[in-house]
């Protein structure tokens, strides 16, 4: 008898294992800089869908691009606020001048 099933691992088994080979280093570090990795394990796991569709034969690199994905994100939502809120000083500034 042939038995069938799963014979790779799914993308969140293969993200619970990188987090639990890191877990020594995340107990090792300051709680501000345990929380910075913290996060970006979370964008690890929110992109495990992707990561299981693209099936990579070394998944560390789709893990590493989630959470660089994750940072751009975070980047342009500051740059993006940042730019509103200077647009909206300048448009105050030019209301009082009149």
């Amino acid at each position: 008898m042939i038995a069938m099933g799963r014979t790779l691992p799914t993308s969140t088994q293969l993200i619970r294992e990188c987090e639990d080979a890191w877990r020594p280093y995340l107990r090792a570090l300051r709680k501000e800089d345990r929380e910075v990795l913290l996060e970006l394990l979370a964008m690890m796991r929110a992109q495990s869908a992707p990561i299981a569709y693209a099936a990579p034969p070394d998944p560390f690199q789709l893990f590493a691009l989630a959470m660089l994905g994750g940072i751009l994100k975070r980047l342009i939502h500051l740059e993006q606020m940042v730019a509103a809120q200077n647009a909206h000083q300048l448009n105050g500034s030019t209301e009082c001048d009149d």
